[in-house]
């Protein structure tokens, strides 16, 4: 090998090593900006959470509260249970949990044999989710014969909650029913 092609291999190493070097300073660089995003993205979704959890009380006691004061308006405030939304998270997402508790002791919807009170919260939650909803839905709720499970006694308040309910959310209920205690403010009949 004479000095020539010593002095190219040399200068092209050289220019290879020039270009690794300025390869590296630029990882470098852009490592140091992806660990600031990172740290960034990492701030941000701590904000996030944080919003995410004040949202979830706020809808929590929104909800819970109408459906709560509809079991009371039905079964009493001794014997009516509270209702309650937590949230957990499973499988990466957050999820709802409803309960009814009284007395320190829950209920799960599922356990509850009649499905009258049940019901009831169902009613409840269709009620809170077109008040939450934004923008503002038109207020109408249809229901085909509603709270079966409830016991006949409990009735006449049923019909009186959702006259007040009708009223004080302005809101419009349109239901079919055969329980006489049910037929309550301006009645359509149909056949």
């Amino acid at each position: 090998m004479n000095l020539q092609t010593t002095r190219r291999n040399l200068n092209r190493l050289l220019a290879e090593r020039d270009h690794a070097s300025k390869s590296v300073k630029q990882e470098k660089a852009s490592l140091t900006v992806a660990r600031q995003d990172v740290a960034d993205l990492e701030q941000v979704q701590g904000i996030l959470q944080e919003v995410a959890q004040q949202v979830q009380v706020t809808a929590h006691l929104r909800i819970a509260s109408v459906v709560s004061r509809c079991l009371a308006s039905v079964y009493g405030k001794d014997r009516a249970y509270e209702f309650k939304v937590g949230f957990s998270k499973r499988r990466g997402k957050t999820e709802a949990d409803l309960v009814f508790t009284r007395d320190g002791k829950e209920l799960s919807p599922k356990d509850d044999s009649s499905g009258a009170m049940t019901g009831l919260a169902a009613f409840a939650l269709r009620v809170s989710s077109i008040m939450l909803a934004r923008p503002k839905l038109r207020r109408v709720v249809f229901l085909d014969e509603p709270f079966q499970g409830c016991e006949a006694e409990a009735m006449p308040l049923v019909g009186e909650l959702l006259e007040t309910l009708a009223e004080e959310l302005q809101m419009q209920i349109v239901l079919s029913t055969h329980s006489e205690s049910l037929k309550v403010g301006k009645i359509v009949r149909i056949g």
